[in-house]
């Protein structure tokens, strides 16, 4: 008998990561705008999560935030 992993094992390392990403967002009644808000759950020992929005591949907005007790959130 044998014993001990017989497939191909990994280790995987970080110091922080992102274990959620979400949006939430409210559209006028006119239809002509939006709200969009982007929250981040991160693990780890992050300092700065850089959020980015794009449509079509063409950058609407960015910002990088301070993720506080866990949570970057950006509207």
């Amino acid at each position: 008998m044998t014993c001990g992993p017989w497939r191909p094992t990994s280790l995987e390392l970080y110091t922080s990561r992102l274990s959620d990403l979400y949006f939430t967002s409210s559209v006028d009644k006119s239809l002509k705008s939006a709200q969009v808000v982007a929250k981040a759950e991160v693990e780890g020992e992050a300092a700065d999560v850089k959020l980015v929005v794009s449509i079509d591949g063409k950058e609407i907005d960015s910002k990088t935030i301070k993720a506080s007790s866990g949570l970057a959130t950006h509207t």
